[in-house]
């Protein structure tokens, strides 16, 4: 795996879609044939982490039916700041229901 991947896959994504994320950032408008030429993955693979990648808006498709190739929709430092603002938000709410909890115990 490419190592700068590491960082989202720390952050809750998934492998192959961290691979794509990185490879897009290196070089933008590849096609899904050119991803699975650098990364390794397999066609369905890398069409599943796409169709998540475009519904999270982290990606964006360009071309024509013949001609698809995909690009970041945002810088990859925009991405990871996302990512990593709704881990910190999910934290919260998380200590805000258990303190809820452990007040609820201790009355």
């Amino acid at each position: 795996m490419l190592e700068e991947a590491e960082i989202f896959t720390f952050l809750g994504i998934n492998k192959a879609s961290s691979q794509i994320l990185v490879m897009l950032a290196r070089v933008p408008a590849l096609s899904t044939t050119e991803i699975g030429k650098q990364t390794g993955l397999s066609k369905p693979v890398i069409q599943n982490a796409i169709h998540n990648l475009t519904v999270l808006g982290w990606i964006q498709r360009e071309g024509t039916k013949f001609n698809m190739h995909y690009s970041l929709s945002m810088s990859i430092f925009s991405i990871i700041n996302q990512i990593a603002t709704e881990k910190i938000d999910q934290h919260r709410e998380n200590m805000l229901k258990i303190q809820e909890l452990v007040s609820v115990f201790e009355a």
